[in-house]
């Protein structure tokens, strides 16, 4: 008969044999004994360099923005400076500056006289005035009331050809005159007296006068007028006006 023993022996070597699991094929780090995945690492590393880099050009859009409006904004405040300054200079300048024009016309025809008309200019303004001889002069001319009027400024040059006003300075308040004489070197006679009477006669008074005021700055002013037998000047025509100069 076999051995007892020897049947339990065999009997228990037929059983199978449990399997050790090995415990460091597990890693420590991944409960579920998974390997991370490196492709993940890498996506959201370069997920976080592209915001950094979106961050970065947002910042620097921002900032370029930011310059571009303070420079804007500089620009305006220094034009409304230069406007301010060159608003602040004209008014001086219209304030301060010379005015010199024609202030006062006399004159009237009597027989056995000499016919002269006087015009008196004046500075007006607040500082001196300098006269242009050769530009400046006064002109008297007679015309029938049907005859168109004479070309003024080119009347006003040929007679300034003669240089009838000299260089001089004006004050403010001075004054200083052109004398005309109509009929040169002759004394009225019955027959002058009757012929400046005539109603269809025009006798006209005109000229200019160009000046310079202490900031540099040339000025004119014009006049014309109708004179009449009883010594009264009407202002006549569009030959009455003055410049509009505004010097820096």
């Amino acid at each position: 008969m076999p051995n007892q023993e020897e049947g339990n022996s065999n009997q228990k070597d037929t059983n199978p044999r449990p399997v050790s699991i090995n415990q460091n094929a597990l890693t420590p780090d991944s409960p579920t004994g998974h390997m991370p995945d490196e492709g993940a690492e890498t996506t959201d590393h370069e997920q976080h360099a592209t915001k950094h880099r979106t961050y970065n050009t947002v910042l620097q859009v921002g900032l370029l923005v930011i310059g571009a409006v303070y420079s804007f904004l500089a620009y305006q405040q220094w034009q409304a400076m230069n406007t301010a300054a060159d608003l602040q200079s004209k008014a001086l300048h219209v304030d301060q500056r010379a005015w010199v024009a024609e202030s006062d016309i006399t004159g009237k025809p009597a027989k056995g006289e000499l016919y002269k008309v006087t015009v008196v200019f004046k500075n007006t303004g607040k500082t001196p005035a300098k006269q242009r001889p050769g530009v400046s002069a006064s002109c008297f001319r007679m015309k029938e009331i049907s005859d168109p009027d004479p070309d003024f400024e080119k009347e006003v040059v040929t007679e300034a050809a003669g240089n009838i006003f000299t260089k001089a300075l004006i004050p403010p308040n001075g004054a200083f005159q052109q004398e005309l004489n109509p009929i040169r070197g002759q004394k009225l006679t019955d027959d002058d007296i009757s012929r400046l009477s005539d109603p269809t006669l025009v006798m006209l008074v005109f000229g200019k006068v160009v000046y310079s005021d202490i900031f540099g700055c040339e000025h004119w002013s014009t006049y014309c007028y109708r004179a009449y037998p009883d010594g009264t000047f009407v202002a006549y025509g569009p030959y009455n006006d003055s410049d509009e100069n505004h010097c820096p």
